[in-house]
Parts: C-alpha cells; structure tokens; sequence
C-alpha cells in the first residue's frame, strides 16, 4: 500500500514536472515569438523613422534646390504622389529667383486628333496641388501651397515614380563592371533584386538599369564607328610606337576595291608576307581580291557555311533525309578525290539531280571546300568541319551579333588580354605536370618530352588508334617501300574499314600516307606510326615534330603590347574604384562578428 502511494507522489511530481517543463516550454516559445515580433517591429519603426518626414508649412525654409526637391520627394513618396519642377524665374542677376514644384499630374493631356485611335496613355489630370517656393537672404522660403489633389494617392506604388527611381553611385558601378564583364542586364539586375531581397526593396526597376548603361556606352562611344575607332587607334599608336594601323573612309559598303584594299594593307603591315592559307565564306568579292593579292595562298571555304544550307535547298523534296544523309556521306567519307568523284555522280544520279543548280556550282567549286581537295595543305589543326570555332572561343562572352564596330576595338584588347592569361597558364600547366605515357616505345617519350599537353594527346590518340591497323600489302622499290594498311572502323556507306597507302623512304626514315593526318593537322597519323614502329624508328625526323605545339615556344600573341589595363579611364572612376577596393577590406575584417559589423555600419 505504501509503495502504491509512493509510487503514485512520484507519478504526481513526475507529472508535475513534466507540466512546469511544458509551461516553461510554453513560455520560452512564446518569449521568442514575442522576440521576433519585436524584431521585425523594430525594423518597422526604424523604417518609419527613416521615411519620417513632417508636413510642409508656409515659411519652411530651404538651404538649396537640391534640398527642395529632397524633402517633396521624400513628402510625396509619404502621401502617394510624385513631384517635379513645374515653373522657374530668373532675376536679373541670371540666378534662379522662384521656383514651383507640383504633383506631377499637373498639366493637360495631350491628345491629337489624329492620333484618336492610337492614344498613348495620359498621366495629366489636371491637378492643382503644388509648393511655390522664393528665393531669400537665408536659401529659399515655401511661400504658398496647394495640398488638395483630383486623383487617388498610394504610398504603396511610389516607388515606381520616376522621381523615386534612383540609382545610387555604387549601383551604377556595379552595374558597369558587370556589363563589361560580359553579364546580361537580366541576370546584372537579378543579382540587385537577390542582394536587396526582393523587387520590392529596390529604389529603381531594370528598366532604368537598362537605360543607365545605354547612357553610358552613348557616352563613351558617343562618335559613329569610323571616328571612334579612329580615335582609339590614334592613341594605341601614340602609347605603343610598333601600334599599326590603316584606315579608309568611303560611305558605300564592302565591295572588291574594299576587300582589296583591306588585304593589301594587311600585307604592309605583315612584312609584305603573305599566308599560305585562308579561310573565308562563299563571298565571290573575297574569292575574287584572294587570287590577285594572295596569288600563292591556298583558299578554302568553310564547309559549315556550305552545309547549312542543304535544309534550304531540299526541304522541298520528299527524299529530303535520305538526300542529306547521302550527300554527308559522300562529302565526308571519300578518303581519294577519284572516290569523290565516283561517289558524288553515284548521288547525283540516284536522285536525279543533275539539274540542280547550287549542287552544280559546288561541284564546279570542289577545289575549294571539299576535305579530300583541301587536305594535302596545313591547316594548323582547323578541321574542314568548323565554322570558326577558333574564333567564336576566342571572342565568346565578348561581342554577340548586335555589337558595333566601336565596341569591337574596345572588346578585342578584353578578349586578347584573356587568351594571354590562358595561354600563360596552359604553358605552366605543361611546365609542371606531364601525361604519362602508356607504352615503352621511345617514341611516345620523344613527343612527351617536347609537346604541349594538349597536343600530345592528340598524338596519344594516334598511338591508341593503331590497334585499328593491320599490314594487308608491302611493295618495295629501292629505298621505297609502299604499304597497304587497312584500318577497321566507320567509313563510307556500306563498308566498315578502309585500305590507306603509306610510302616509307629508307635514307631519310620520311613517311608519307595518303589520309593526309599530318599535312592537314600537323599530328603523324596511325598509319604512319604504325609503319615507323614497324621499321623499327625510335625517334623521328625532325620534320615530324612541329615547332608549333612545342612547349617551350613563347606565343606571339603573348608578346603584344595591349591596352586592357585601361589606364586613361576617368578620375571619378579610378578614386572610386580605389575606395572600393578599402571599403571591402574593412567588410571582411568587420564580418565575423555582430559588434565589428555594428561599429562599421554606424
């Protein structure tokens, strides 16, 4: 019995403890609810205290115009409206002498009546409600007011008024920076609204973000495309003496003399030596100027250009699958120009199209943009392939379709300075790690040793390839011997290898195949490694190792003097910039901490 009451005390303490607990926890949450209540009431109040402003009254008095126009804005924002400057008087001194601000509603629609069916909207109503101010021995007095306005009032949509639409300076310069750096304006401005917390927070809207840095490039580049890029060339060539540069001024639009014109001075300034190879579109003006000014230079077109237009010319057709898929296949898959030339008729002929006008004027132009006819010169790894890969990454995040020749030169230096950096870093990169080898033949240390990282993978993938080759014939002729080496994969239509010839010469260890890898990429291909290792050719001809990819050669394009420091930009920016750059050393020092950060805000 005693143990049951005992047993029951402790239930009842148990309980009782329990229930304090649970009333402390009680107490506690609400505690803290009531914490964060007051929290978010204090940041109210500070708000409050912050768009606190008191009611005009006659005899106000102002130190500045600057001042007026502060406090109704600030007035306006209150109550519901925005303000302007509606009238203003000189004196006789040429000073400013009276001033009225109004509503901004002030004022008569304007309507024509012609325009009745096209009416834009009207924000005029009329309203009378405005500050008259003068101007006194002290600053400026409010003489008389108008309060009573004719349409409605929100304080909660004042911040789309114009007059509320600020853009405070360190806004405008990250906006700036994030523009150069190649950021859109909708992802510059979403950065502002996640940084602020909401659209709601921001004095200002993307449009006039957008209108801000408009403003800015009107200014720098406020002069059409020929003066300014003449100016900017003007002053390369005033900071850097070996600055070369030719301009002409003609008001139609490129044309033969044009290109002409164009590549001959290109040719003063190279010394007077000329490319051994070129790339362009199918411009018949280019083609033309090509062939007097660079008589010498292989010309090649790009086969991108050409192939994208096969949609255009057979969309019609009802084989239009079919004829593209065999038309690539005769394009990119004959190895020899006899088997482009027996491929491309079988084509023609099996879909009737010997009358087609754009294929006939392709076949007549075959020298210029075929692979098989363009592969025996160097092309310094370019592929037949590519529009202008090279260039669209060497510009990527730089310039787009809408960008003017202005903005280009100014873009250019950005998008030189960047390729320096990268080639900088490849060139450590290759400096202080190596691809391991993945075989003992001395050959592959031989390119290892010499080439940029990049590249000797791309000799490694030959090297791997050659398990796809097999000897099927060796003929000898003196110090020549001609293989037959099949490889076994994807090409043609129908068959799945293909027979190469490489022809090895004894005295010199020169080895030559008709795939053309090595004259057209500048990398030995499989087949003739595969007949080196035959030979048993532990290192190759000098002739084999391209300057070039070395690692050891410092790029020329490195060497260029350039002007992406930017020196001449303006003091305001550089004494910004400079400020900037403490301000946030001091944020970091002060982050780790509530107090440092309290200190620092106030």
């Amino acid at each position: 019995m005693e143990e049951e009451i005992t047993s029951g005390s402790r239930l009842v303490e148990l309980n009782e403890h329990n229930s304090d607990n649970k009333m402390k926890d009680t107490v506690d949450l609400k505690n803290n609810e009531l914490n964060e209540d007051n929290v978010e009431n204090e940041k109210e109040e500070t708000r409050k205290v912050e768009d606190k402003v008191e009611d005009p009254c006659v005899g106000m008095l102002f130190g500045s115009i600057d001042d007026i126009m502060e406090y109704f804005i600030r007035y306006g924002n209150k109550k519901g409206f925005a303000v302007a400057k509606r009238t203003s008087r000189k004196g006789n001194d040429g000073e400013v002498e009276s001033l009225t601000v109004a509503c901004n509603h002030a004022g008569k629609q304007k309507i024509k009546a012609s325009n009745a069916l096209k009416a834009q909207p009207q924000s005029k109503t009329g309203c009378k409600a405005h500050f008259n101010m003068i101007r006194c021995l002290n600053g400026w007095i409010l003489k008389s007011m108008e309060l009573d306005h004719n349409h409605g009032l929100s304080p909660g949509k004042t911040r789309f008024y114009k007059c509320n639409r600020v853009l405070k300076p360190h806004v405008k310069r990250q906006l700036e920076l994030n523009a150069k750096a190649g950021i859109k304006m909708n992802k510059n401005f979403n950065s502002l609204v996640v940084e602020a917390g909401g659209h709601e927070n921001l004095p200002f809207l993307e449009k006039d973000c957008r209108n801000h840095i408009d403003k800015v490039k009107r200014l720098e580049l406020g002069e059409g495309d020929a003066v300014a890029m003449n100016k900017y060339f003007l002053k390369m060539q005033a900071n850097y003496s070996n600055f070369f540069y030719m301009m002409d001024f003609a008001e139609d639009g490129e044309d033969t003399n044009t290109f002409r014109w164009l590549f001959e001075s290109w040719l003063t300034c190279m010394s007077r030596v000329p490319p051994s190879a070129i790339i362009t579109d199918q411009d018949k003006a280019m083609k033309k100027v090509i062939q007097i000014v660079f008589p010498k230079a292989r010309h090649r077109w790009c086969l991108w250009h050409i192939l994208k237009k096969i949609p255009e010319k057979f969309k019609g057709y009802r084989e239009y699958k079919s004829i593209k898929f065999c038309l690539n296949n005769v394009v990119y898959d004959s190895l020899t120009k006899e088997e482009f030339e027996e491929r491309w008729g079988r084509f023609i002929e099996k879909y009737h199209l010997e009358s087609h006008e754009w294929l006939l004027e392709l076949y007549n132009e075959r020298y210029y943009w075929v692979p098989t006819f363009v592969k025996d010169t160097f092309w310094a790894g370019m592929s037949t392939t590519q529009r202008t890969e090279s260039i669209n990454a060497f510009f990527d995040g730089y310039v787009h379709h809408q960008t003017t020749l202005k903005e280009f030169v100014e873009q250019y230096d950005k998008a030189l300075a960047k390729n320096v950096v990268n080639e900088n870093t490849e060139d450590f990169n290759s400096f202080q790690s190596s691809i391991p080898c993945f075989t003992h033949y001395a050959m592959e240390k031989q390119f290892q040793s010499v080439y940029t990282i990049a590249k000797y993978k791309e000799f490694q993938k030959e090297l791997l390839g050659k398990v796809c080759c097999n000897f099927s014939s060796c003929k000898e002729d003196g110090v020549i011997s001609e293989y037959e080496i099949r490889e076994d994969g994807a090409f043609g239509e129908n068959s799945q290898h293909a027979t190469f010839l490489v022809y090895f010469n004894k005295d010199t260890n020169e080895v030559n195949c008709n795939c053309r890898f090595f004259e057209f990429r500048g990398i030995l291909c499989r087949h003739q490694i595969m007949v080196l290792f035959h030979m048993k050719i532990d290192q190759v001809p000098n002739k084999y190792i391209l300057k070039r990819w070395s690692k050891n050669i410092k790029r020329s394009h490195t060497k260029v003097r350039i002007n992406y420091d930017n020196r001449l930009v303006k003091p305001e920016t550089q004494r910004f910039d400079k400020m900037y750059k403490v301000f946030n050393e001091v944020a970091d020092l002060a982050v780790d901490s509530e107090d440092k950060c309290e200190k620092v805000v106030a």
